[in-house]
C-alpha cells in the first residue's frame, strides 16, 4: 500500500505534471522514426516523453521483436500511452524473454490494464499470441 501511495504523490507532484505539459528545460526530444531506427543501446529503449497513439503500436511492436533478444529495460514513462494502445503493444511484450523493466508512469492507463497486465503474465506466450 505505502508503494502505491508513493506512486499517486509522484504522478500528482507539481514536476510530473511539469514534465507532462513539456515545462521543464530539456534537450529536444527525437522523434519516434528516429529512435526505432537504431538498435537499443545497453539493452534499453527509452521512449520516455515521446507522445504514443494506437496507430504507433504496430511500429514499435516490430521493433521490440526484432531485438527481443538483447532488450533488457522498456522505458515508456509520459508517453501519453491510453488503454487501447497498452492492450495492442501487451502480446508483444509477453513475448520480450529477457525482459527486466518495463516502466509505464505518467501515462493514462486505468486498473484494468493492470489486470491485463498481471493475467498476461500468468499465461503462456503461445495463448498470448494466438489471441491477436
Amino acid at each position: 500500500m505505502e508503494k502505491v501511495c508513493r506512486q499517486l504523490t509522484y504522478h500528482l507532484s507539481p514536476h510530473s505534471q511539469w514534465k507532462r505539459q513539456g515545462l521543464l528545460k530539456r534537450k529536444p526530444q527525437p522523434c519516434l522514426k528516429a529512435v526505432l531506427s537504431a538498435a537499443p543501446c545497453g539493452g534499453t529503449l527509452d521512449l520516455s516523453g515521446l507522445p504514443l497513439a494506437a496507430r504507433d503500436m504496430e511500429r514499435l511492436c516490430e521493433h521490440l521483436q526484432l531485438h527481443a533478444a538483447v532488450l533488457l529495460s522498456l522505458e515508456l514513462g509520459f508517453t501519453e500511452l491510453t488503454d487501447d494502445a497498452f492492450l495492442l503493444l501487451l502480446p508483444t511484450l509477453a513475448s520480450l524473454p529477457h525482459l527486466e523493466t518495463l516502466a509505464l508512469n505518467g501515462n493514462r492507463l486505468t486498473r484494468a490494464i493492470l489486470k491485463e497486465l498481471t493475467d498476461a503474465l500468468k499465461v503462456p506466450i503461445i495463448s498470448l499470441i494466438s489471441r491477436r
